[in-house]
Parts: C-alpha cells; sequence; structure tokens
C-alpha cells in the first residue's frame, strides 16, 4: 500500500512540474522502461520525467532507506536519480526541504551526479550546502539548523536558481542520459 502510495505521488508530483495530464498520469505502468527511441527523441524534462519514473517505480517497502535503494541502481541511474532528488526539492523548498526530506541520505551522490555531468557551479553550490548539512547533522536523521546555517543555506538556495538559467540542469541531465543511453534503456533478451 505505501508503494502504490509513493509512487502515485511521484507520478502526481511529476505531472504538475513537467505540466503532463492525467490522462498520462492513468497509462503509467508501474514497471515502466524507457525505449533508446525515447530518448533519442525526448528533451530535457519530459526525457528526464521518464527515466526518473523508471527508476522511481522500482522503490518498494523492502528497502530500508533511500540509501540503499539507490545502490541497487547503476552508477548512471544512481546519479540520474539523485540530481533529480535534488533538482526537486531544491526548486519546491530548498536545501532545508532536501535535507529535511529522507532524500538528505543521498546527499553525497547528488554532488558527484552534479561533477559528473559537468555542472561545476551546481556541484559548488551542492558541496557548500552539504558541509552546512555536515556540521551537525552527520548521521542525525532529526535535522536541525541554526539561524546562522538556515541564512547561509537560504543563499545557496538563490545561487541554485540562478545558476539554472535557460534550464541549465535540465539540459545537463538530459544530455547525459543521451551519452548514457545504454545504461537507460532494457535490454531485451
Amino acid at each position: 500500500m505505501k508503494n502504490t502510495i509513493l509512487q502515485i505521488l511521484i507520478i502526481l508530483i511529476l505531472s504538475v512540474n513537467c505540466g503532463i495530464g492525467q490522462n498520462k498520469i492513468d497509462k503509467v505502468e508501474m514497471n515502466k522502461t524507457v525505449t533508446e527511441e525515447q530518448i533519442d527523441t525526448l528533451e530535457g524534462i519530459k526525457l528526464i520525467h521518464e527515466v526518473f519514473v523508471t527508476i522511481a517505480v522500482k522503490w518498494n517497502n523492502s528497502f530500508k532507506s533511500k540509501r540503499e535503494f539507490v545502490e541497487t541502481l547503476s552508477e548512471e541511474q544512481k546519479l540520474v536519480y539523485a540530481i533529480w532528488i535534488l533538482d526537486m526539492n531544491v526548486k519546491n523548498g530548498g536545501f532545508q526541504q532536501y535535507y529535511h526530506n529522507s532524500n538528505g541520505e543521498i546527499y553525497d551522490i547528488s554532488a558527484t551526479a552534479a561533477k559528473e555531468m559537468k555542472m561545476e557551479n551546481v556541484f559548488d553550490i551542492v558541496t557548500k550546502a552539504n558541509k552546512l548539512f555536515l556540521t551537525d547533522n552527520s548521521e542525525n536523521r532529526e535535522i536541525s539548523f541554526t539561524d546562522m546555517q538556515r541564512d547561509e543555506l537560504s543563499k545557496l538556495d538563490r545561487e541554485y536558481y540562478k545558476a539554472d538559467t535557460d534550464k541549465f540542469i535540465y539540459n545537463s541531465i538530459s544530455n547525459y542520459i543521451k551519452t548514457n543511453k545504454e545504461k537507460f534503456v532494457k535490454k531485451e533478451h
């Protein structure tokens, strides 16, 4: 039940963020795969959405944590998943929201993803935010920030938004998927 609710929430969030209508949501398959043709023809957020959904629907209640789940993915899938989770959270509620959600468990993978996808400015911003997060919260899921840390994270939120000019982040993720498309297409045997 929780798994189905989580999947529906992910799809709803993506539909709002991606402008996808209800009829498209109703047709989402829980065992969805992305095709080579989709990777070749879709761009930006539409491509990311297709790939992200194919990864996100693999989540189920047998995983004890987000970290355990992402460790089951290929390196390329892991990076796309982590950077997209970061991007959705930061654009919705900032770095504080990102760290307060269980998604903060994969903070290090998000930084690696930004670096691997050649988003140097984003990598620098995420690295600074991660240092603030790690100051007092490295293993503490009861996350709390001082007023000074919250102010610094708010500044980093604004830097992050500025770094995303001309859909830079979407385009970088999309290009990474296209460059590594064999890692996202299910092989037919």
